[in-house]
């Protein structure tokens, strides 16, 4: 992501995996505490955070981190389909009440943005849990679009994107949706 960005960022990366997403909202408090509406914090959980079992409790800790921090801009990325799970199962019907919930608190708080990242399945690794190469360097290019059209800047493609897979502008150009 940094080659696509101007020297106009700085960028930081609060990235612990395998690490459950209350914890993570509360080591990104304590370090990035000063930022203001010109800077940019996206939220991005796996599907492991987001079944019925913890219930509440996730969406209360992000409503309570964008209440703690309504200074600066913040960007809920929802959570993705698995793949490897049946859609009637209870964690793919608590993944899609989670991204209902982050829609409704995208609604409710004007500092906080959506992030789609619901892809098909040729996006996702054999097994269907997680993305593969070619949706991460998709889900990246998304990142960096969604920041600069939130802060106001135009976006320089990137090299890495057009040039190893024809990609322009969106991931519905790759697909050939377009």
């Amino acid at each position: 992501m940094e080659l696509s960005l101007s020297n106009k960022f700085g960028i930081y990366c609060l990235v612990k995996p395998g690490c459950e997403l209350n914890i993570l909202l509360e080591s990104a408090n304590d370090v990035l505490g000063n930022l203001t509406q010109r800077d940019y914090k996206l939220i991005c959980g796996g599907s492991n955070d987001f079944n019925i079992d913890k219930g509440e409790s996730i969406i209360d800790h992000i409503t309570d981190f964008i209440k703690t921090n309504n200074h600066t801009t913040i960007v809920l990325a929802n959570v993705p389909v698995r793949y490897d799970l049946s859609y009637y199962w209870e964690e793919s019907k608590g993944i899609r009440s989670f991204s209902k919930k982050f829609m409704e608190i995208t609604e409710e708080h004007k500092q906080v943005a959506l992030l789609e990242i619901n892809v098909d399945k040729k996006y996702h690794t054999r097994q269907g849990l997680h993305f593969n190469k070619l949706h991460k360097l998709l889900f990246s290019n998304k990142i960096i679009r969604s920041m600069y059209s939130i802060l106001g800047n135009k976006p320089k493609q990137s090299a890495v994107m057009s040039g190893k897979y024809g990609i322009q502008e969106d991931e519905s150009e790759a697909d050939g949706r377009n």
